[in-house]
């Protein structure tokens, strides 16, 4: 899945309308987009905690290898939506996509 498939499937999981996010289609037709109107948790340190938060995506860090582990635990059930991504170079950029990617996960299996 590319980065603009799991934006898609994380914003369908958190319950974002398509234009909090896609504001390449909004400049296409004609708007003028700000900073405070994108959404782009990859990129972006409080999107990424937001979407965190709100659907409850708990990350874990391992202390023997450079890994982050984000995942999102079904209720009631014993699975559940997980991603790890290696921290190097970059441990924030590595937290945030483990992010999306769990909860793109979480809105694949969504209806």
């Amino acid at each position: 899945m590319d980065d603009r498939e799991q934006l898609k499937m994380a914003a369908k999981a958190a319950g974002i309308h398509w234009n909090r996010w896609d504001y390449e289609r909004l400049r296409d037709l004609g708007h003028m987009v700000t900073p405070s109107m994108m959404w782009n948790p990859l990129n972006n340190d409080g999107d990424a905690l937001r979407l965190a938060v709100n659907l409850r995506i708990d990350i874990d860090y391992d202390e023997l290898e450079p890994r982050v582990e984000a995942y999102h635990k079904v209720l009631g059930e014993d699975s559940h939506f997980c991603a790890d991504e290696c921290m190097e170079p970059d441990p924030a950029a590595a937290t945030r996509r483990a992010i999306v990617r769990a909860a793109a996960e979480l809105g694949k299996a969504m209806p």
